[in-house]
């Protein structure tokens, strides 16, 4: 990345879902961890979007993990930008791991660790569209509030035809003058409406072992394959190489707004037309154990 790298952010959360991608001399291993009150929730999500994947109980990979190189990653455009979504097979998967050595018996152990959570569908959608009309140059505490006041005032009378006629025009004066912020500002529009969810998500990436300087050049590679995520917005690195024991916490770090499609890119189960499939564990999924501080008395660990 060019520029100084930004300083990371403490680990200030447990997340209630974490995906990760273990690799270890080019054999991949996928982890689904969640908190047990999540249980049947993953267990059903699964059941629906993956018939043939079975998840059984496993402790974490990572558990003890600690050195070698680390990275996380910011929204070099802000949050409400969007990020590319997940169309046909998980390239930006394939892409991300296969520089973290899938597939080629390497000394260098890595992983992709993706820690998220729901947020709060109508806040963002709400931020969103505030968001979108700022992109446009239309500013909601001006212009469009004072369209609105115009068209609802007891002069005019309330007529929805009337507002949508105007809503109609003044976008279509913002398309004419400036098209292509115009379709950015849709696709912040659309970005989290129905079916989409909006996610808080973590992206990390962490290497170990190996000859000097190879963890880093490991999540280099990786990080510059993250670069297929781009759209209108991209992500960037954040904060330096040696913090692997971000990795063995599991929590919250850099944070990033993604739709459900865009976390699919990284968070999916690759199939057997996939150019990963040879190199996935066959028991494909398991899910990681909690951290030790989200079991309460009497949860039963998954």
């Amino acid at each position: 990345m060019a520029g100084t790298a930004k300083k990371l952010p403490p680990l200030v959360s447990l997340p209630p879902f974490r995906f990760l991608a273990h690799v270890a001399r080019g054999r991949v291993a996928l982890y689904f961890g969640c908190t047990p009150e999540h249980v049947g929730v993953v267990r059903g999500a699964f059941a629906g979007a993956y018939p043939r994947v079975f998840l059984a109980p496993a402790s974490s990979p990572v558990a003890g993990w600690s050195g070698g190189a680390l990275t996380e990653f910011y929204a070099a455009g802000g949050k409400y930008l969007p990020f590319r979504q997940l169309q046909g097979p998980p390239s930006v998967l394939v892409a991300v791991l296969t520089a973290l050595g899938a597939g080629r018996d390497t000394p260098v152990e890595a992983v992709l660790d993706v820690c998220f959570a729901p947020l709060p569908e109508g806040k963002v959608r709400s931020r969103a569209e505030a968001e979108a009309l700022r992109y446009e140059g239309v500013q909601p505490t001006n212009l469009w509030e004072e369209v609105k006041e115009a068209l609802f005032s007891p002069a005019a009378g309330h007529s929805t035809d009337r507002a949508q006629a105007d809503a109609r025009r003044l976008q279509g004066y913002v398309r004419s003058t400036q098209p292509s912020r115009a379709a950015v500002a849709d696709g912040i529009r659309q970005r989290f409406m129905p079916p989409e969810r909006p996610y808080e998500a973590t992206v990390r990436l962490a290497a170990r072992g190996g000859p000097r300087g190879a963890a880093e050049r490991c999540v280099m590679d990786a990080a510059s394959a993250m670069a297929a995520m781009s759209y209108a917005n991209r992500l960037e690195r954040s904060g330096h190489h040696g913090h692997g024991d971000r990795v063995a916490l599991g929590g919250f770090g850099e944070r990033v707004l993604m739709s459900g499609s865009e976390l699919a890119n990284l968070v999916v189960v690759p199939g057997p037309d996939s150019p990963l499939w040879a190199a996935l564990e066959r028991d494909v999924a398991r899910t990681v154990a909690p951290p030790a501080s989200l079991l309460r008395d009497g949860d039963e660990e998954f």
